[in-house]
């Protein structure tokens, strides 16, 4: 009895579709943008497929979480990755710019299918005095 009154009741309602997963309603304002950079910045975080945003339960989730999701094609989700990377690069750009002293290390290696790989990466310390490392290229 006393759980009861700590928890709270997430409300449900059904949606028409072949699945008929629940759905909430939002509650707040709802950018299919910001959700589409979110998409994509987990993507390249993760190293996800493209085609994760095509599989039938991403799409379920999303509707779920909020019914205002449109789907997005791996096509679109691709060239969304792409401007978020060159997005990301111009602030790197800038960063680095505004930094007195830069280290670049590289580190070198080989693959289970004997693949080579090579990493560029740049090191700082910020204005806070915390060390800050960045990858600038992999090869």
């Amino acid at each position: 009895m006393a759980r009861a009154s700590i928890q709270t009741t997430l409300e449900l309602r059904k949606t028409n579709g072949p699945t008929s997963a629940p759905a909430m309603s939002p509650s707040i304002d709802y950018d299919q943008g910001i959700i589409k950079e979110l998409i994509a910045k987990m993507i390249c975080v993760h190293a996800y497929s493209f085609r994760m945003v095509e599989h039938e339960w991403f799409n379920i989730l999303m509707k779920c979480m909020n019914p205002n999701y449109k789907c997005i094609g791996r096509k679109a989700i691709r060239a969304e990755c792409m401007r978020v990377y060159k997005k990301e690069k111009e602030v790197l750009k800038s960063v680095l710019r505004g930094v007195s002293s830069i280290s670049l290390t590289t580190g070198l290696w080989t693959s289970n299918q004997t693949l080579s790989y090579m990493c560029v990466v740049a090191h700082y310390i910020d204005d806070n005095w915390k060390m800050q490392t960045h990858v600038l290229g992999f090869l």
